[in-house]
């Protein structure tokens, strides 16, 4: 999830940075999944991404 100073600046790498231990742990935790579970997850990452791309280029629209 995207902290509160991505949607204020999106510049600084806010949408596009996770921090390494929550990556580790992402890792982990899909290294033992399924691969439904995997694509699960893909597109659900996919689908969050795609909510603060689209908020973000709603706000420099107006």
């Amino acid at each position: 999830m995207p902290n509160g100073s991505c949607a204020v600046n999106p510049m600084e790498n806010g949408c596009d940075r996770l921090d390494s231990m929550t990556a580790r742990k992402l890792y982990g935790i899909t290294r033992e999944m399924s691969d439904n579970g995997r694509r699960l997850l893909a597109v659900y990452a996919w689908v969050q991404r795609s909510r603060v791309h689209s908020r973000l280029w709603h706000l420099n629209a107006q």
